[in-house]
C-alpha cells in the first residue's frame, strides 16, 4: 500500500447520510454520481460491514472544482440596514372564532325483521 492513500485519523469523515445532507442529495443521486467517471466523486472508505466513509475536506473540494467560475464563493446572509424607520405595525384585531364541538351521532343499522309470510316461504 502507498503512502499516498493513507490518511490521517484525526480528518474529518461523513458517512453516506451525512453526504446526501450537504449536497442536498438523495441516497441514488449520490449513487449515480460516484459511479460516474466523469464526475469524479471522492472515493469511499469502508471500515466495514455497509458503511462507506467520505473524507469531508476531499467532498468539499469535489464540489468547490465543480462550482462554475462565473459565480462567486457562497457568503453568508446579512440584511441591509435599512435608511428609512419603520413603525411598528399592529396586528389586525379580529373576533374569536368560536367553534362549538358536538359529539358525533352514530346511526344504529337495524336489522329488518322478515315479514311472516317470509318465514313460512323458508326464504329467510
Amino acid at each position: 500500500m502507498s503512502s499516498a492513500s493513507i490518511r490521517p485519523l484525526d480528518d474529518e469523515w461523513w458517512t453516506t447520510a451525512m453526504v446526501c445532507s450537504y449536497l442536498k442529495l438523495k441516497r441514488r443521486a449520490l449513487w449515480d454520481i460516484r459511479r460516474d467517471p466523469a464526475k469524479a466523486f471522492p472515493a469511499a472508505v469502508k471500515p466495514g460491514g455497509k458503511v462507506n466513509l467520505f473524507r469531508a475536506e476531499d467532498v468539499r473540494e469535489w464540489v468547490a472544482k465543480r462550482r462554475p467560475s462565473h459565480l462567486p464563493p457562497p457568503q453568508p446572509a446579512t440584511i441591509p440596514p435599512t435608511t428609512q424607520q419603520t413603525t411598528p405595525r399592529k396586528p389586525p384585531t379580529t373576533a374569536p372564532v368560536v367553534v362549538k364541538l358536538e359529539p358525533a351521532k352514530k346511526t344504529v343499522q337495524r336489522k329488518r325483521a322478515p315479514a311472516s309470510d317470509e318465514r313460512q316461504l323458508g326464504l329467510f
